[in-house]
């Protein structure tokens, strides 16, 4: 659900601007052709150049966006997302809060990088999670990334995958949750742990690389290297 209120607020944001550029030009041409006609027009008072209009623009432009340029949105981080080879700055890094109702743990985050004009994303969610199945509940970090992309006919596919660690800090793939199950009763997994960590989380950076499996069954090789703020609210 947060994902998706993510990515109407982006497409709301940008719907916004684009009305506002077409008011401005509408406001233009009533004047141009007001003068044409032989309307009057006050030497005294300055006369607005395009450059003067532009100036102004570009200082509304990203006044409340913490310095990113994306433009209305709220203040986030800078990075890139490669998927497949393919490098993409990201327009928009979000460091979402996490609503309480989700009982959001210390070191929780909520994460989203925008690409393609806030029409595809990756999402990055981390838990700080614990199982009570043995004398003392079992404490871990889930990792679950998501990916949200446009293919060449416009329809949108998805991928998801989730990953655990382990007692000693290595990760695990774990999609059907049965690994997080027997780390929590003390036993030995089926699956090995995985050789690269998919996540590496520093001070207002986070980076990895992992591969996950879409909708229609391809695998998709994601890498990023993301810096983020400070949580901010992100819904409507």
């Amino acid at each position: 659900m947060r994902r998706m209120l993510m990515i109407v607020c982006v497409l709301t944001l940008v719907t916004t601007a684009c009305g506002s550029g077409d008011e401005t030009a509408a406001t233009d041409a009533t004047t141009a052709t007001d003068t044409t006609a032989g309307g009057s027009v006050d030497t005294d008072q300055p006369v607005a150049t395009t450059q003067d209009t532009e100036s102004a623009n570009d200082d509304d432009t990203g006044s409340n966006d913490g310095g990113n340029g994306a433009r209305g949105l709220p203040p986030g981080g800078i990075g890139t997302v490669t998927i497949n080879g393919e490098a993409i700055e990201s327009e928009w890094v979000g460091n979402c809060e996490i609503d309480e109702m989700f009982d959001p743990q210390p070191g929780d985050l909520d994460l989203t990088a925008s690409l393609g004009g806030g029409l595809d994303a990756l999402f990055l969610e981390i838990s700080n999670l614990e199982l009570a199945m043995g004398a003392e509940p079992y404490e871990y970090l889930q990792f679950r990334p998501s990916l949200q992309l446009r293919d060449e006919s416009g329809s949108y596919t998805s991928a998801e995958a989730i990953f655990v660690t382990g007692p000693e800090g290595e990760w695990y793939e774990d999609g059907d949750g049965a690994v997080a199950f027997m780390l929590a009763r003390d036993a030995e997994p089926e699956k090995e742990p995985i050789g690269e960590p998919p996540l590496v989380l520093e001070d207002g950076r986070a980076s990895g690389a992992f591969t996950m499996e879409s909708e229609g069954g391809d695998p998709i090789d994601v890498s990023f290297d993301l810096e983020y703020v400070d949580a901010v609210d992100c819904s409507l």
